[in-house]
C-alpha cells in the first residue's frame, strides 16, 4: 500500500470534500500536480479507477460484505477495461476504499496540525508580500526615473518567484508520517528563509535609493547605476534559472559506461511478427553508432552491446499494452551493465513511443516508419530512455512557441525531428553529457503537458 499516495488523496478530500472522488474533472488537476512524484503506474491505475465510476459504486455499499463484493467487481472491471495488472488494480481500489471509509490502522497525516502550520505559513507569507507592496509604493514615489521603477519591480518579482519555487512543495504538497516536531522545524526553516528574503529586499531598496541620489547629482553616474541594477537583476535571474536546472537533474543518471540493448520481436495485440528479425541488425547498429558519435563529441565513454532475442521457446512473446511491455523490463535487464534498454520490435506501421515506470524502467515500442524500422527513430526513443525530452510542436502537448524558440536558439536536433542526426546541448545536459549548461536551458525543461494524452 502506497501510504504517500493515500496521504495525497486524503489531503485532497480534506480540502475539497469527499465527493471530489466522483468528479474526475475536478480531481484531475489536483491529483496530477500533487502526485507527480509518485510511481507512474500507481497514478495511472488510480486515475482509471476514478474514471470508471468506482467511487459511486463503493458508496452504495450498505455492509462490509457488500463492499467486498463491489471491490471484487471493480477490480475485475478495471483489469478488463484497461489491461492494468490485477495487483495494481487491487491496490487502486483499496486506496479508494480506504480514502472513503478511513479503515486504515496505519498512522495518517495529522491534518488538523498540518492545517494550523499551513495557515501560519500563509500568514507570514502574506505579511511579507504586504510589506513588499508598501515599500514598493513608497519607493516608486521617490524614484522619478521610470526605468528604475521597472527594474525595482523586476527585482522584487524575481525574489518572490524564487521564494515560491523554493517553498512550493513544502507549502502545497502533503507528506505522510511527519511528526509534529518535524512540522515545527520545517515551519521555522520557512520563516527564516522568508526573513532572509526580506533582508535581501531591504538591501536592494537601499542600493536603489543610493543610486537614485547619485543620479540626481550626476547624469553620467546615472548610466552606471542603471547598468549595475541591470547586472544585478541578470545575476538574480541566472541564479534562479540555474537553481531550477539543478532541481531538474536531481535523481537523474549520468549516462555512460556499458549499455545493453535488448531487441525483442513481439506479437502486438492481433499483429503477429512476420518479418525476419535478422533484418533489424543493421538498423539497430546504425542507431547505436549514431548515439556513440554524439557521446564522443561530448567526450563521454560509452559502449553498446546489442542482443537480439528472436524466439521464446519457439514462439514470439505476445503483449497487448504498454503495461505488459513494462513488466518485461526486469526479465531482460542485466545488472552487470551500467544501463539496460528494452526495445520491443513490432511488425506494423505506427508511431513509436516509450513507456516509463519509476527508476528508469521503460519499454520502447518500436513500430515501422513507412513500412520499415528507422534507425533515427530508435535513437530518438533510446535518448528518451536516457532521460531526454521532446521539443517538437504537438497540439495540446508542446506549444509552437517551444519549438520556435528552440529552433531560434539551438537549431535542430534528433529530439525535434528524427530525420535530424544532431543531439542538442539541452538534451545532452539532461542525460549528463553536457557539463556546462546555460541558465536559459531552464525555459525548455518540463514543457510537455501530457494532460490530453493520459488522464492521470
Amino acid at each position: 500500500m502506497n501510504t504517500s499516495l493515500l496521504g495525497i488523496i486524503n489531503w485532497i478530500i480534506s480540502k475539497n470534500g469527499e465527493d471530489i472522488l466522483g468528479d474526475p474533472k475536478r480531481l484531475k488537476p489536483l491529483f496530477k500536480y500533487l502526485a507527480q512524484n509518485e510511481p507512474l503506474d500507481e497514478r495511472i491505475a488510480f486515475g482509471r479507477c476514478i474514471e470508471i465510476g468506482s467511487y459511486k459504486r463503493l458508496k452504495k455499499a450498505k455492509t462490509n460484505n457488500a463492499r467486498l463484493k463491489i471491490k471484487t467487481i471493480l477490480i475485475q472491471k478495471l483489469n478488463k477495461n484497461t489491461g492494468i495488472n490485477i495487483q495494481q488494480c487491487t491496490n487502486a481500489i483499496d486506496l479508494l476504499d480506504i480514502a472513503i471509509y478511513k479503515n486504515l490502522a496505519q498512522k495518517q497525516i495529522p491534518f488538523k496540525k498540518t492545517k494550523q502550520y499551513f495557515n501560519l505559513i500563509s500568514i507570514k507569507y502574506n505579511q511579507i508580500i504586504k510589506n513588499v507592496g508598501n515599500w514598493f509604493r513608497k519607493t516608486t514615489n521617490k524614484l522619478k526615473n521610470k526605468k528604475s521603477i521597472l527594474i525595482t519591480a523586476a527585482a522584487i518579482i524575481i525574489i518572490i518567484l524564487s521564494f515560491i519555487a523554493i517553498n512550493k512543495q513544502t507549502i502545497i504538497k502533503p507528506e505522510t508520517n511527519i511528526s509534529v516536531e518535524d512540522d515545527l522545524l520545517e515551519l521555522q526553516r520557512i520563516i527564516e528563509h522568508q526573513e532572509a528574503l526580506s533582508a535581501r529586499i531591504e538591501q536592494l531598496r537601499n542600493q536603489i535609493e543610493e543610486n537614485n541620489k547619485t543620479t540626481n547629482n550626476n547624469p553620467l553616474v546615472s548610466q552606471v547605476g542603471t547598468s549595475e541594477q541591470s547586472q544585478l537583476i541578470e545575476r538574480l535571474n541566472n541564479e534562479l534559472l540555474m537553481e531550477m536546472l539543478v532541481s531538474k537533474r536531481q535523481g537523474m543518471k549520468d549516462i555512460n559506461g556499458r549499455i545493453l540493448v535488448n531487441v525483442v520481436p513481439v506479437n502486438y495485440k492481433n499483429r503477429n511478427f512476420r518479418m525476419n528479425p535478422n533484418n533489424l541488425r543493421n538498423t539497430v547498429n546504425e542507431s547505436i553508432n549514431l548515439i556513440s558519435q554524439h557521446a564522443r563529441a561530448y567526450n563521454i565513454n560509452i559502449s553498446f552491446n546489442a542482443v537480439f532475442d528472436n524466439r521464446n521457446n519457439g514462439r514470439y512473446i505476445s503483449i497487448n499494452n504498454s503495461t505488459e511491455a513494462l513488466n518485461l523490463y526486469q526479465r531482460f535487464s542485466n545488472s552487470s551493465y551500467d544501463f539496460s534498454i528494452l526495445v520491443l520490435a513490432i511488425d506494423t506501421v505506427e508511431r513509436s513511443y516509450i513507456s516509463y515506470r519509476e527508476n528508469y524502467t521503460h519499454a520502447i515500442m518500436w513500430f515501422k516508419d513507412q513500412n520499415a524500422h528507422s534507425a533515427n527513430t530508435l535513437a530518438h526513443e533510446i535518448y528518451h530512455a536516457f532521460g531526454a525530452e521532446d521539443l517538437y510542436y504537438e497540439q495540446g502537448v508542446v506549444t509552437r512557441e517551444v519549438e520556435q524558440n528552440f529552433r531560434t536558439l539551438v537549431g535542430n536536433s534528433i529530439m525535434l525531428s528524427s530525420s535530424n542526426t544532431r543531439l542538442d546541448p539541452i538534451n545532452a545536459w539532461l542525460i549528463g553529457w553536457n557539463k556546462n549548461p546555460e541558465p536559459w536551458y531552464a525555459w525548455f525543461v518540463n514543457k510537455r503537458d501530457t494532460t490530453n494524452i493520459d488522464f492521470f
